[in-house]
């Protein structure tokens, strides 16, 4: 078995995302977004500027990652926390273990682009988003919020929170309850 192909009758936990088919497998994992299929934990739009863009303006690979990322981080904000918390016992964060995404249709110069965060569940240590990148169609005359999109990348960052000390490596500890809490969480 290749490393992007998972075990036959793999149970994946999708959370909004459904199981894709033959195209694109990416290492231990089998999603693709469909877009209302649940509904988002945070969405913040994206326009799509010129320094996104390669020479043949098409927004370059990376942009889509720091959509991601910029999306996380406003979805942090929103719940009062931060990518670097400080607490009693020091600085912790949320270091990725793993990022993938897939580009399904390159965004353009000038396209108006959807970020749908999803937070999937935890075990204790770790975190997972889900994210929809959606352009609203160049064509669509919809006046619903909803209609006049069509997908445009999806993408993955799993994390594992960390105590940082001054002069030492990180090291994995559990989420502590406040995160948690403000993230909507339940262990169990």
């Amino acid at each position: 078995m290749s490393m992007f192909e998972s075990t036959p009758g793999e149970s994946i936990d999708v959370g909004g995302l459904r199981p894709r088919g033959e195209r694109g497998k990416f290492p231990g994992s089998e999603l693709e977004h469909r877009s209302n299929s649940s509904p988002v934990d945070f969405e913040r739009l994206v326009a799509v500027q010129e320094h996104d863009l390669d020479r043949f303006g098409l927004a370059i690979p990376a942009m889509y990652a720091r959509w991601m990322e910029e999306t996380e981080y406003a979805f942090l904000r929103t719940r009062g926390l931060s990518v670097s918390l400080t607490d009693s016992r020091g600085r912790y964060g949320f270091p990725r273990t793993r990022v993938d995404w897939e580009i399904q249709s390159p965004a353009r110069r000038g396209d108006q682009l959807r970020v749908g965060l999803w937070l999937g569940a935890t075990d204790g240590k770790q975190l997972h988003y889900r994210f929809a990148l959606e352009r609203r169609d160049r064509f669509s005359r919809g006046d619903s919020p909803a209609s006049g999109y069509e997908a445009c990348a999806w993408g993955e960052f799993h994390l594992a929170c960390c105590r940082f000390p001054p002069e030492a490596m990180p090291y994995a500890i559990p989420i502590p309850d406040l995160v948690l809490e403000r993230l909507g969480l339940q262990l169990g």
